[in-house]
């Protein structure tokens, strides 16, 4: 999100208490890569340990603020995981997964497309976690899966991960649960009521200003 300025950036990560992860934004006054991500992450689980190298968009480059992005270089994702697949595994990775805010499509007969498609062409990197084209992906690309969640919280994408007894990997399997076609099964979170009804009353003096009117209905169909 650099339409909202860098610092903004920082910020996040100190609020939500987590850790930015891309390796291909690079800073163009020191040529490095940026100071406020870390190139990966190694989560260990189960006795495996998962390694996350994250990826953005080299389309950020021209598709937000041009002020705010002034600074970076996008580098080409292939070439770069590709470089980082084997430091990673270096540190102790039994299988690594893209993060990435790299785009991409599936059509009705099961065939996905998309920048994010082309790092399952990269050998050592076992599974890709798509976003940035706001599409339902599920499938396999060169026997690897490729998941990306819609949009909005809206769906849930999981990838299942089987292992022998020596923590080699066996398969992999991806699914997306799609919230929105099953929301009569959600539960309210109280905690979550909470926190948006305070909000909600602090903004509503801003949002229930009228600014306008139309005799025209705006109504869209939309699948949720």
């Amino acid at each position: 999100e650099f339409d909202w300025g860098v610092d903004r950036i920082t910020k996040w990560a100190e609020d939500g208490g987590f850790t930015f992860v891309c390796t291909n934004i690079y800073d163009i006054r020191t040529n490095e890569p940026v100071d406020w991500a870390e190139p990966f992450a190694i989560i260990e689980k189960m006795g495996i340990k998962v390694g996350f190298i994250g990826l953005a968009t080299p389309e950020t480059a021209y598709k937000a603020h041009k002020a705010r992005v002034a600074n970076y270089e996008f580098r080409d994702p292939v070439e770069v995981i590709t470089e980082w697949v084997p430091k990673v595994k270096d540190a102790g990775a039994d299988i690594i997964i893209a993060l990435t805010h790299l785009g991409s499509f599936q059509d009705k007969e099961g065939n996905i497309t998309g920048e994010a498609s082309d790092l399952c062409a990269v050998d050592g990197v076992d599974a890709v976690v798509s976003a940035h084209t706001h599409q339902s992906v599920c499938g396999l690309v060169n026997g690897k899966p490729l998941v990306q969640a819609y949009k909005y919280g809206r769906s849930f994408a999981k990838v299942t991960f089987i292992f022998d007894e020596n923590n080699k990997l066996v398969s992999a399997e991806p699914f997306l649960d799609h919230l929105y076609a099953r929301a009569d099964t959600l539960k309210d979170d109280a905690n979550m009521l909470a926190i948006y009804g305070k909000y909600e009353e602090e903004m509503s003096p801003v949002l229930g200003k009228i600014l306008g009117k139309t005799t025209v209905d705006l109504d869209i169909a939309l699948p949720w």
